[in-house]
């Protein structure tokens, strides 16, 4: 199934709202992704991993290990994250920028469903071992994950939900060998803000709002997404767009 944009574009001049993920004009400060005090993340890891941070880097020019290592562990494991998209040159603008332009040049009023302090909170908020941790799992299986990326990547461009819903489902899968912080980075990032943007939107509707959402894939398809909780109150018709 390919998703044809003029479809949604004239669903979109239908509504009088879009809601995004994240819509405010806060103007970071990247000194908060900074290492203090001089340190290093060589200084905070054991001999083994910077090893491995190094040969990877060897591997992958674009992991670029001289700049990384002043930034936080919780930085290098959201850029480690990105890399596939990186080397594959692969845009991260996606539909919600298209759409929040649209929205801009046409006066419509943009609502969001989290801040941008609340993202950083939730992305860079757990310990330093947990981010190494990931990373360091992200370096071991680098080949695997690229080959995830760039598979979801395709399914989004030609609208293929199944394989979307399978692949996202397949990285959720291993609950049970997750530590507890992992645990709770997952229902952060995943589970309660799916649970928080559901309960938004159905206060649209019963507001009677005509409210165009743009999400991640990763917040609609999976199970116990937003799909998934708004079919289960049995109180709403769910269409896919062709």
């Amino acid at each position: 199934m390919s998703i044809k944009v003029e479809n949604l574009t004239k669903i979109f001049d239908e509504c009088d709202y879009l809601a995004l993920e994240v819509y405010d004009d806060t103007e970071l400060d990247n000194s908060m992704f900074v290492l203090k005090d001089n340190q290093t993340i060589k200084d905070l890891v054991s001999p083994d991993l910077y090893a491995k941070m190094e040969a990877f880097a060897e591997e992958h020019p674009m992991f670029i290990l001289k700049t990384l290592n002043y930034y936080t562990p919780a930085y290098m494991y959201d850029y480690i994250d990105l890399l596939p998209y990186i080397e594959n040159k692969i845009t991260r603008e996606g539909v919600d920028s298209y759409f929040q332009k649209a929205a801009e040049k046409a006066n419509k009023e943009i609502l969001a469903f989290e801040t941008t302090e609340f993202q950083i909170n939730i992305l860079f908020g757990y310990s330093n071992d947990f981010y190494f941790d990931q990373i360091e799992y992200s370096i071991d299986n680098y080949e695997e994950k690229e080959k995830t990326t760039l598979e979801l990547y395709e399914a989004y461009l030609t609208g293929d939900e199944e394989t979307i819903k399978a692949l996202i489902d397949e990285d959720l899968d291993d609950e049970e060998e997750m530590t507890e912080e992992e645990k709770q980075f997952y229902d952060a990032i995943f589970t309660n803000r799916n649970i928080h943007m559901t309960e938004v939107i159905e206060e649209y509707l019963r507001d009677n709002k005509e409210v165009f959402v743009v999400v991640g894939e990763a917040h609609v398809v999976p199970e116990e997404g937003i799909i998934d909780a708004l079919t289960k109150t049995g109180n709403y018709k769910i269409e896919i767009v062709k």
